[in-house]
């Protein structure tokens, strides 16, 4: 982290956005799968709203490589998440993202977050991320500042929702 805060450019957009959608779409989901199904929650829909951006603006899913002086596009979106075990946090990372179903994706990050809670990743699961979601929801944060987590070139920080006012056309 030291080493990427010194040599990446670091550009940082920090804003509110509603989620009242995205609250419906996840309880609907939740609701249609009851019980046969882990929940969704906000985490696992962002992993596929950002896989799905990554496939559609595939510049963001590289990286740039200083001896080459070249931009390296990867295939694979491979998406890590930030994950607070104790006292270091570690990004392993859910592989292959594109194509996969949210409830494919929520099951793949839940296995390797509940590894990483046992101390029992191995190195190949945090290898590959070409991108990184830090979510601090759960800690109460509402704003941050992520590092990217070289060699990715981006990464996204998530806050804790709140119920706010907002002017909604006009």
């Amino acid at each position: 982290m030291v080493r990427s805060k010194a040599e990446a450019p670091h550009f940082y957009v920090q804003m509110d956005v509603s989620t009242d959608a995205l609250r419906e779409v996840r309880d609907q989901a939740n609701r249609d799968a009851g019980d046969k199904r882990a929940r969704l929650t906000y985490t696992h829909l962002m992993i596929k709203a950002c896989a799905l951006a990554l496939e559609r603006f595939p510049m963001v899913n590289s990286t740039f490589r200083v001896e080459e002086n070249d931009i390296a596009m990867y295939e694979a979106i491979n998406i890590g998440l930030a994950v607070d075990v104790q006292d270091e946090l570690v990004a392993p990372t859910v592989k292959d993202c594109q194509g996969k179903s949210v409830w494919q994706l929520a099951e793949e990050a839940n296995s390797l977050i509940q590894r990483a809670r046992m101390r029992k990743l191995q190195p190949a699961d945090y290898a590959d991320g070409t991108f990184t979601i830090s979510n601090q929801g759960a800690i109460g944060g509402t704003h941050f500042t992520p590092i990217v987590n070289l060699p990715e070139v981006a990464i996204l920080g998530l806050g804790k929702g709140a119920f706010k006012p907002a002017v909604v056309n006009g």
